[in-house]
């Protein structure tokens, strides 16, 4: 188990049933075994691998795989985009976590006809076209 605000470098390796706190910060090619848990607020380095039945948001997000999607809405953040094990999806972006169609309905309420609607809009549909493939290739891994 490693606490909160922890920071680990590049090309570091934990093993199964690790724990990480908020906040911590992974470098680039880390690896992280099956059934490690990480606090809110982590960030993962480029190139890191995660094993297998990854939950997410809290366990939330059940055996799931995610996409991120930046420089996007009125605050110019990256939105995270996740499909479960059923294939539902879900996003979170900035405070604000949803399954999809919540999402959806609440951009269109507050960005409806501005650019920020196309661009969360296009985003989700992204995620609907690339993440059934990933969370199948997961599967098969």
């Amino acid at each position: 188990t490693l606490g909160n605000y922890c920071t680990l470098g590049h090309d570091c390796m934990l093993g199964n049933i690790c724990t990480l706190g908020d906040c911590c910060m992974l470098g680039y090619r880390c690896k992280l075994g099956n059934g490690c848990k990480l606090g809110d607020g982590c960030t993962l380095g480029n190139r890191c691998t995660l094993g297998k039945n990854i939950s997410f948001e809290s366990g939330r997000v059940k055996n799931g795989v995610y996409l991120t999607c930046g420089n996007i809405g009125s605050e110019n953040r990256t939105a995270y985009f996740y499909a479960d094990e059923t294939g539902k999806f879900f996003v979170r972006a900035g405070c604000w976590f949803s399954d999809m169609g919540k999402f959806i309905t609440r951009v269109k309420s507050v960005h409806g006809g501005t650019v920020y609607e196309t661009q969360y809009l296009a985003a989700c549909e992204y995620a609907k076209a690339a993440l059934p493939a990933m969370l199948e290739k997961e599967r098969t891994r």
